[in-house]
C-alpha cells in the first residue's frame, strides 16, 4: 500500500492503483478459467466484480473510474478524508449493484455514518449492512452471519 516502498506517496499510490487495475483486467480476461466445477452460473468477463476490504476500496480507484466492475462488495471500506468531487476519489457507481458490509464499531477505519453518507449519492443500487463488530474483531456468530449474508448476495450477481 502507499505507506510502503520507495518513491513519493503519489508514486506509490499510482503504482498500487495500476497494479490493482492490471490484476482486475487479468482476472476479467481469464474469468472462465477461474471457476471450478459446479458453478451456479457460467463465468464471463461480464460477471466480474470487485470485492474489497478496507483500503482495498480506494486501491481499486482505476477500476472504479473505468466502470469495469459489474458489482461491488465493499467490506469495511475506508473513505479518504475529503473524498468527493474535489477530493479526487468520487466513483460513480450508478448501475453497479453495490453491497456495503460494515463493522459497526470500527475504531480503526471510517465511521459507519461517513461510509453510508459517501455511498448513498453515488449508487442507485445499494444494499447497506452493519454488523456488531470492531474492524476484524467480532464474535464468531456475527462473522459467520456476515460472510453468509455476503455470499448469498454474491450468488445473486
Amino acid at each position: 500500500l502507499p505507506g510502503y516502498g520507495e518513491g513519493t506517496v503519489e508514486e506509490r499510490t499510482q503504482l498500487m492503483e495500476d497494479t490493482v487495475a492490471a490484476a482486475f483486467a487479468e482476472v476479467a480476461g481469464g474469468a472462465a478459467e477461474l471457476v471450478g466445477e459446479g458453478a451456479a452460473k457460467p463465468a464471463t468477463a461480464e460477471r466480474v466484480g470487485l470485492i474489497t476490504f478496507g483500503s482495498g476500496f480506494t486501491a481499486a480507484k482505476k477500476v472504479l473510474d473505468s466502470r469495469a466492475e459489474k458489482f461491488l462488495l465493499a467490506m469495511t471500506p475506508r473513505i479518504p478524508a475529503g473524498a468527493g468531487a474535489d477530493g479526487g476519489f468520487d466513483p460513480d457507481l450508478h448501475g453497479v449493484p453495490t453491497l456495503v458490509s460494515l463493522a459497526s464499531e470500527d475504531s480503526r477505519g471510517t465511521a459507519a455514518e461517513t461510509v453510508r453518507e459517501f455511498f448513498l449519492p453515488r449508487t442507485d443500487d445499494l444494499e447497506y449492512r452493519e454488523y456488531l463488530s470492531e474492524h476484524l474483531i467480532g464474535v464468531p456468530d456475527v462473522w459467520r452471519r456476515r460472510v453468509a449474508d455476503d455470499a448469498e448476495w454474491l450468488a445473486r450477481q
